[in-house]
């Protein structure tokens, strides 16, 4: 396993141990980005992830976590709440598509964690998924409870 795909891992378990408290705000997600890369590769490691509010520039590591209408998400009390933006599959795979066509040459590695499964997002957005895993590493995950697994891409 690589350092991707253990990093990948690893934050996976994180998101499912957060199911016992109450699931994930996406404001924790800067904290648990720092606890995994501390760990594997160091400190100083630039990432990209989404939902963010940070803007930062392309890094050669970009995560797209994708948890909307699923257990995961923390219910903060108000289903209004600005600040705990989860996105849903279709979302993320959009998302996914503009980060890699914004950061071509830069980003060498996406990972994409969902537990929003969107099988028609994912059939009508295949090809350029497809031609984007022929450039760069793509990992794509779907959580479901305790269990995930890694969706290959391909046509």
């Amino acid at each position: 396993m690589n350092n991707i795909s253990e990093s990948a891992s690893i934050l996976i378990r994180e998101i499912q141990s957060r199911l016992d408290t109450g699931g994930i705000d996406t404001r924790e997600l800067p904290e648990i980005f720092n606890s995994i890369f501390e760990g594997i590769e160091g400190e100083g490691v630039q990432v990209n992830y989404y939902p963010s509010i940070k803007k930062t520039g392309c890094c050669e590591l970009a995560y797209i976590i994708s948890l909307k209408r699923s257990p995961f998400v923390k219910n903060t009390g108000s289903i209004h709440d600005m600040h705990n933006r989860h996105i849903d599959c279709r979302k993320g795979i959009e998302t996914l598509i503009q980060h890699v066509q914004a950061c071509r040459g830069i980003t060498k590695n996406l990972i994409f964690i969902t537990a929003d499964w969107d099988f028609n997002a994912y059939n009508e957005w295949k090809n350029i998924l497809a031609e984007i895993n022929s450039e760069i590493n793509l990992e794509i995950y779907l959580l479901s409870g305790k269990s995930a697994s890694r969706i290959e891409v391909g046509l």
